[in-house]
């Protein structure tokens, strides 16, 4: 068994080719991705760019990313890359993570858009493991825990640039790691353990403090009168 950690960036189609052809709403432009063996060590990294066919790269994009239209040039399109990256991954037996659902259902989308359909990609779909959501439930917090906030959290310092595909995989599957091991995690993450994790509830009530009487009274209740005997 093998799992592989994966980083999807995306850029934005126009909402008029959306509209017009019933398009995707984003489109992916970097996979990015390392595999881990069974003792949780990366084995493996895959890195390649892709060329939207409507999608925009804008400077906000630019900005986030990095990824300029220079760099999708010579990309090949969606189709190939995910061929490509289901051959990386290989026939041994996977599971897939990433951070957040948001990978996996632009992936289910864009394969929808595009008409790409292969048995083996739908099987790791459906087995995919959104581990911010494995994360938050280590931490026993509803909310969703942003990836450099869970890793300063958990003591483990970002390598590479934030939202490079390939980093925020490497990084998602470095704290997955840490993870793994109970007494390491613990300490690593004592300081954001003990500020977000519930306080027991105490083992006392009111009725420990005052009597049955006076209770009573503050509850605005009238005072029961003694029967003469």
């Amino acid at each position: 068994m093998i799992k592989v950690f994966v980083d999807l960036e995306f850029c934005e189609v126009n909402k008029k080719i959306r509209r017009d052809l019933k398009y995707c709403r984003c489109e992916i432009i970097q996979i990015g991705a390392v595999k881990l063996n069974d003792e949780n060590c990366i084995i493996d990294r895959y890195d390649r760019f892709v060329k939207p066919v409507y999608g925009e790269i804008s400077s906000f994009i630019t900005d986030l990313t990095h990824i300029s239209e220079k760099d999708l040039c010579g990309a090949c399109g969606f189709e190939e890359a995910m061929d490509d990256f289901l051959a990386w991954i290989g026939e041994e037996e996977t599971t897939m993570y990433s951070w957040s659902n948001s990978d996996a259902g632009q992936i289910r989308q864009e394969s929808r858009c595009k008409g790409y359909d292969d048995p083996r990609l739908q099987q790791l779909l459906s087995s995919w493991v959104d581990f911010q959501k494995v994360f938050s439930g280590i931490l026993q917090v509803k909310q969703a825990i942003k990836l450099e906030a869970a890793l300063n959290g958990a003591g483990i310092t970002f390598e590479g640039c934030p939202h490079a595909a390939l980093a925020d995989a490497e990084n998602t599957a470095r704290l997955f790691a840490l993870t793994q091991d109970e007494e390491a995690f613990e300490e690593s993450a004592k300081s954001i353990l003990e500020l977000l994790r519930p306080k027991p509830a105490l083992s006392v009530s009111l009725g420990s403090f005052f009597s049955e009487e006076l209770l009573r009274q503050l509850q605005g209740e009238e005072p029961v009168e003694e029967n003469p005997d």
